[in-house]
């Protein structure tokens, strides 16, 4: 009966029928009626071969809502219905539910394995699943004749069980933990368990103790060689990666031994493009950087000290990567990937400008100066969005040269490049003019220029002109007050304003 209400609730659900609330409505009657053998009944159609597939799936979803404790609305009522069943009928459904790791259907082991988590949850802290990771770990020890998928699911139960559990037995981590780098390595292996491996790396770090040093050398030693083995297949290599942002984020304070392997791996990943796990590279570089600010804005009386002890081991590597990441902005317009690996660029060159301050500003300018006189318009963008991502962290006085090269490209030919110029120098107003100032980056001698080049873009395309009557209102509100300095300028600033809004 069961089988034959799942497997109509799926059908109707799958055409979107509105009839398909009576079967949902059959299916809550069982589960009210007789809970234990509404759950038992599930796990067994989970691990039932003769099932179909999709019946499978369905029951594996329903079993897995009908545990959820952790983030379900009703989470304690299913949890307390959980610890209120009889012991038998428990031991039967994680016994089901741990033979069904074995089956060779996707559908119905990928079900198991999260529906292991959400039972985990409540049990392992009150002690009634302690030997579940024992017997996961017997799995990935299994030698010779097994079902093909089962460490691949063993793999994935290991990684949504960390997910799910705040505190476990530091012996389990470090048993897991091995047998996950172990799997890592086996290159006889199919590419989906190494896949697997690699990503319940990610989860398990997590739990790990990277602050012991044999516990430390072994994760980043399996890390760099799955990020350099050339057997490894590009999915696999990508989530290598990802491990390093998990790294950066949680053990930051521990990876100054590791920052030259670090910009080997990184660096070759960058020029390779994005299957080389260029996006994730970015992300460990982005990671690193947030650390150091978040360290210095939780440190501001110190800030220099914070400066100086947190930074100097990534400063080098930031300056070596810049060169790459600036090279990444000529591809703004190229295909989606490109294009997201330009955007995470910009990002990650504006993040290492506030953590390094003036030492990124020779390495743009070697980039802008090639770059902003180009044929190719694309360069020319590049160039000029390249000044806009790094305003923020060097001083005025390092930036000044490069601003000013933003006058040329004022009137550049095309409409891309006038836009990018405008929208930087907007930004500039909006940084760094203020009376406040002690130096200002242009002073009250350019003031006709740059009042006479942003009223002739404001009627420029509305992209352009948008761009120009902001940087007019941060270099107005710049001023503070009507000044003599601004005065002689008004009318003119009035009219680009009254033109702006009669297009809008």
């Amino acid at each position: 009966m069961l089988r034959t209400q799942m497997s109509t609730y799926g059908t109707q659900q799958n055409a979107i029928s509105v009839s398909s609330s009576t079967s949902e409505c059959n299916l809550s009657q069982l589960q009210h009626l007789d809970l234990p053998d509404f759950l038992l009944s599930l796990s067994a159609e989970l691990a039932s071969d003769e099932s179909p597939p999709e019946c499978r799936r369905l029951a594996g979803i329903i079993l897995k809502n009908s545990v959820d404790g952790r983030y379900s609305a009703d989470g304690d009522l299913l949890i307390n219905q959980w610890i209120n069943l009889d012991q038998l009928i428990k031991l039967k459904i994680k016994e089901l539910l741990l033979i069904t790791l074995g089956s060779s259907v996707p559908e119905a082991w990928r079900a198991s394995s999260k529906v292991i988590a959400k039972v985990a949850y409540i049990d392992i802290p009150r002690r009634e699943w302690p030997d579940l990771i024992g017997k996961l770990l017997s799995n990935m020890a299994q030698q010779g004749a097994y079902p093909p998928p089962l460490k691949q699911a063993t793999l994935e139960a290991l990684g949504y069980v960390f997910e799910e559990i705040v505190q476990l037995d530091p012996d389990e981590v470090n048993a897991v933990l091995n047998a996950v780098i172990q799997a890592m390595y086996q290159a006889e292996l199919s590419s989906e368990v190494r896949l697997a491996a690699t990503k319940a790396l990610q989860i398990v770090l997590k739990h790990a103790n990277f602050a012991n040093d044999g516990c430390r050398n072994l994760i980043m030693s399996a890390i760099r060689d799955t990020a350099e083995s050339d057997e490894a297949a590009e999915m696999i290599k990508q989530e290598a990666f990802g491990c390093l942002v998990v790294i950066a984020s949680k053990y930051y304070a521990m990876l100054e031994p590791y920052m030259e392997t670090m910009l080997s791996l990184t660096t070759e990943a960058l020029k390779g493009g994005v299957e080389s796990g260029a996006l994730q590279c970015m992300e460990f570089w982005i990671t690193m950087c947030e650390k150091v600010i978040e360290l210095r804005e939780q440190n501001k009386p110190f800030a220099h000290a914070i400066s100086t002890a947190d930074c100097h081991f990534i400063e080098k590597p930031l300056s070596s990567i810049v060169p790459i990441l600036l090279q990444t902005l000529l591809n703004q317009e190229g295909d989606d990937n490109a294009q997201s690996i330009s955007m995470s660029g910009m990002t990650c060159l504006g993040l290492i400008a506030r953590t390094v301050g003036d030492a990124i500003v020779p390495l743009a300018m070697q980039f802008v100066e090639g770059n902003i006189k180009a044929s190719d318009w694309k360069s020319r963008k590049a160039a000029t969005s390249a000044l806009g991502v790094i305003l923020e962290g060097p001083s005025i006085e390092k930036l000044a040269p490069l601003v000013r090269l933003l006058f040329d490209r004022m009137d550049d030919p095309n409409m891309v490049v006038r836009c990018a110029a405008v929208c930087t120098l907007r930004r500039v107003f909006e940084l760094f003019h203020s009376p406040a100032c002690a130096n200002r980056i242009f002073i009250d001698a350019n003031l006709p220029r740059i009042v006479a080049v942003l009223a002739k873009r404001s009627k420029d395309a509305p992209e352009v002109s948008k761009e120009a009557c902001g940087a007019i209102y941060f270099l107005a509100k710049g001023y503070g007050s009507i000044s003599s300095e601004l005065s002689p300028f008004l009318s003119n600033i009035f009219r680009c304003s009254l033109f702006y809004f009669s297009t809008c």
